[in-house]
């Protein structure tokens, strides 16, 4: 099975990418058969906003898990929360607590700020390894000792355990993929752990270069010219459209902008009508098309 899944990984990106992937972990020989067919698609998709989707699916084979989501870690901004694994976008006041507040004295971010992000984490011990005298009074929190990180943000369910996949992009961004479910009394094992680590660096390679692709957006004018025939997109809904092709889902676009999830996804149903698609990849698709139309570039 090592050998097959290798194979299939290596195979997938080098013909993609014209490079190839070096696997030194001896664990992902022991990698069962289902998580080499979800990482074919995970390669497939790496150009797609489902790409992170699909990385939560992959990791779903290997360990299990109730909730994932994948944020965003900035030097600069506060978080943004780029994919929820619950379609219902639940918690969301809990959330916006976090992205305005509370992430700045959480583990993962203080992890982040000191450079060690990278890795497979339990939260249960990097609120060890980052413990520090905080006044919580401060923050949108409430002291909890049972909870893992040693508080629970406002809104937020209680009595979850969390492991965490730090994943590189640069010295200012790091992106951070969560895997929860209700507490146990030992936590994620270690044999849990070993597997995630095992594959952590094909999650972040494929997280790395999907970013590097979505971030053309933030590139000078770029994008007004993409979309200068699609005039009748409304300021709003532009606005919106630049989200959906970084990975913004509809939550964060909520945060970012404070508006409704609810006002979110009437924006999107209207740009979507009037460019004629029905779906994020369709719009991210689209956004591609035509800037390497106006870069001359062919894929």
């Amino acid at each position: 099975m090592g050998i097959c899944v290798r194979w299939i990984v290596g195979y997938a990106i080098s013909k993609r990418e014209g490079k190839t992937m070096k696997f030194s972990d001896s664990n992902i020989g022991k990698l069962p058969g289902a998580w080499a067919a979800s990482c074919a698609e995970v390669v497939d998709m790496i150009d797609s906003p489902g790409l992170l989707q699909s990385l939560t699916q992959s990791l779903g084979t290997l360990i299990s898990f109730d909730e994932s989501r994948t944020i965003l870690f900035s030097t600069r901004n506060a978080p943004s929360l780029l994919f929820d694994s619950h379609p219902d976008l639940r918690y969301r006041e809990g959330w916006e607590n976090y992205v305005k507040d509370s992430y700045a004295i959480s583990p993962t971010f203080r992890l982040f700020q000191t450079g060690r992000l990278p890795g497979v984490h339990r939260v249960r011990d990097i609120a060890r390894l980052t413990a520090g005298k905080i006044d919580l009074s401060h923050h949108r929190v409430s002291a909890d000792a049972s909870e893992e990180a040693g508080y629970l943000t406002h809104g937020m369910p209680a009595g979850y355990e969390e492991l965490c996949v730090g994943l590189e992009l640069t010295n200012r961004l790091g992106g951070l993929i969560t895997l929860t479910r209700r507490r146990t009394p030992s936590g994620y094992s270690p044999k849990e752990i070993e597997l995630i680590k095992s594959v952590r660096p094909f999650v972040s390679s494929a997280f790395r270069r999907h970013w590097e692709k979505s971030r053309t957006v933030d590139k000078g004018n770029d994008v007004p010219s993409a979309f200068a025939e699609f005039g009748m997109l409304s300021p709003r809904e532009f606005q919106i459209a630049q989200l959906l092709i970084k990975g913004h889902s509809s939550l964060s676009i909520s945060l970012t902008l404070n508006i409704s999830v609810t006002t979110v996804k009437t924006h999107r149903k209207n740009l979507y009508a009037k460019l004629g698609i029905a779906t994020q990849w369709e719009l991210f698709s689209l956004y591609v098309k035509r800037l390497e139309a106006l870069t001359g570039q062919t894929r």
